[in-house]
C-alpha cells in the first residue's frame, strides 16, 4: 500500500502517487464531473507532453468514466485484468512505450525458379500482430512478431523481448497473448509499476484504478 499522506475514506478523491509509489497529494473531487489537467490539477508537467486539453472524469456509485479531450498524448490508464488490444493501442510497459499493429499477410513462400530451392525464412504461420517500441519522436527502434498462438513475456531480466537498462521494469513485467483466432490480450505478470493503455475513446475505470496523464500517476479513489 502506498506511503504518505493519510488518506481518509469517504468522498471520491484523486490520490497523486509520486515514483516510488507513494501517494504525494490528494485531490477530493467535488460534484459527479471533474476535469484532468495540468492548470486544472496544478500538475507540473509540460503541456507538450499532453496535448490536447486531458480528459474528464465521470462519477457514478460503483466506477468512473475516463474520456479525453482533444487528442491528449500522454494520457494512459492502467490494467486490473486481462484486457484485449486492438490495431493501433499504444502501450506503456515500465518507461517503454510499445504501439501494437496487426498485420495482414497471405504466408506465401516464395522459389526460386527450379521450384526446389525455398527464397527466405520458412514462415511457420502468418504474422497476426507486430509490436513496435517507439522512441520519443515516434519513429521505431524496435519491433517484435507475433503469430497465431505465439504469447511474448516482455521484461527487464526474463523473457522474450527483454529491457535491461530500464529500472522501472520488472523481471517479469506483462505478456501479450495471441489467440488461435488471431486476438491479442495484454496480461500484466504483477509488475511494480503495471501495465498501461493509452486511452483514445471513453473507458470505464474501478474504484482504485490507476491513471496516468503527461507522466503524473493518480489513483481513482471512489470511496
Amino acid at each position: 500500500m502506498p506511503r504518505g499522506i493519510p488518506v481518509v475514506p469517504g468522498s471520491p478523491r484523486l490520490t497523486l502517487l509520486d515514483s516510488q509509489g507513494d501517494v504525494s497529494r490528494v485531490i477530493h473531487l467535488e460534484g459527479d464531473r471533474a476535469t484532468l489537467s495540468a492548470d486544472g490539477l496544478g500538475l507540473r508537467v509540460g503541456e507538450e507532453l499532453i496535448g490536447g486539453d486531458g480528459a474528464t472524469l465521470s462519477l457514478a456509485r460503483h466506477g468512473a468514466r475516463l474520456e479525453p479531450v482533444g487528442n491528449p498524448r500522454a494520457l494512459f490508464v492502467f490494467i486490473t485484468e486481462d484486457t484485449p488490444l486492438v490495431d493501433g493501442d499504444i502501450l506503456l510497459l515500465g518507461s517503454q512505450v510499445i504501439r501494437c499493429r496487426r498485420v495482414l499477410e497471405d504466408g506465401a513462400t516464395y522459389f526460386a525458379d527450379s521450384g526446389s530451392v525455398q527464397v527466405g525464412s520458412a514462415v511457420p504461420s502468418p504474422d497476426a500482430a507486430v509490436l513496435e517500441q517507439l522512441r520519443a519522436d515516434g519513429r521505431v527502434r524496435d519491433a517484435v512478431h507475433l503469430w497465431r498462438k505465439r504469447s511474448i513475456l516482455i521484461g527487464r531480466e526474463e523473457g522474450d523481448w527483454l529491457f535491461a537498462y530500464d529500472r522501472t521494469m520488472s523481471a517479469r513485467h506483462a505478456v501479450i497473448l495471441c489467440g488461435d483466432d488471431g486476438a491479442l490480450t495484454l496480461r500484466d505478470m504483477g509488475s511494480r509499476n503495471g501495465s498501461a493503455i493509452a486511452v483514445r475513446s471513453a473507458r470505464e475505470l474501478v474504484s482504485g484504478q490507476r491513471v496516468s496523464l503527461g507522466g503524473q500517476v493518480m489513483r481513482v479513489d471512489l470511496a
